[in-house]
């Protein structure tokens, strides 16, 4: 099991906006191969916990944009949903096939972003940070967040083996923290994350040890 939040958390947008090959803040954290062009962790089960203290949702950014919809009052397509709700915790696990700091990338550059004052009905031209006039400057959500990022490297298996053990790890997570009387309020939201109350957490530390402790078990199924 390898540790990554410092990583992950202290990422900023810009970092996000970045290419991945030899940049200084992936070889930093050791996350990239001896030739600095890879990612270390390709292949990896992973559980990425999110803390959003803020009074809005946060959303994906599936769907299509509103421009590109020839009719939008008749679109029935994706939609942007909720990943995690206001004044929550958030608790994703899963899988990487094509490197883990991608599979994030793919969050924190493309989807993650709250709404307020804009419709919820279609996807947003989330715009990098780092070119001129954004269009929707200040929405994106970045990984300053996480409180907890692990992964298992798995990158001598194949998919067949990382997809069955992947639905393994959600089915231990979801016994474990849903309807469990410790977390009041734990609920399964789509995309495959668990969602906690803030309030519900009496002890974030002990939190963060259950979720590690279920983890590291887990690793030891392996």
């Amino acid at each position: 099991m390898t540790n990554i939040t410092k990583a992950i958390k202290g990422a900023s947008l810009k970092i996000w906006d970045e290419k991945i090959p030899h940049n200084p803040h992936w070889i930093k954290h050791g996350l990239l191969d001896p030739g600095r062009a890879n990612e270390k962790f390709m292949k990896t089960l992973y559980v990425h916990v999110m803390k959003n203290e803020e009074k809005y949702e946060i959303y994906d950014n599936n769907g299509r944009h509103y421009s590109n919809i020839i009719d939008p009052a008749s679109y029935t397509g994706a939609k942007p949903k909720i990943v995690i709700k206001a004044s929550s915790y958030m608790i994703k696990v899963g899988k990487s096939e094509g490197g883990i700091i991608s599979r994030r990338k793919l969050d924190f550059e493309r989807h993650y972003h709250h709404r307020t004052g804009i419709s919820h009905a279609h996807a947003l031209g989330l715009s990098p940070t780092g070119r001129i006039s954004p269009r929707h400057p200040g929405l994106r959500i970045g990984s300053e967040g996480t409180i907890l990022h692990l992964l298992i490297d798995l990158n001598k298996k194949d998919k067949t083996y990382i997809k069955n053990k992947e639905k393994e790890l959600k089915k231990i997570f979801k016994s474990t923290f849903l309807g469990n009387p410790s977390y009041p309020g734990a609920e399964f939201i789509k995309m495959e994350r668990i969602n906690i109350p803030i309030a519900s957490v009496r002890n974030e530390r002990n939190f963060i040890a259950k979720v590690t402790k279920v983890f590291e078990a887990f690793e030891g199924t392996l």
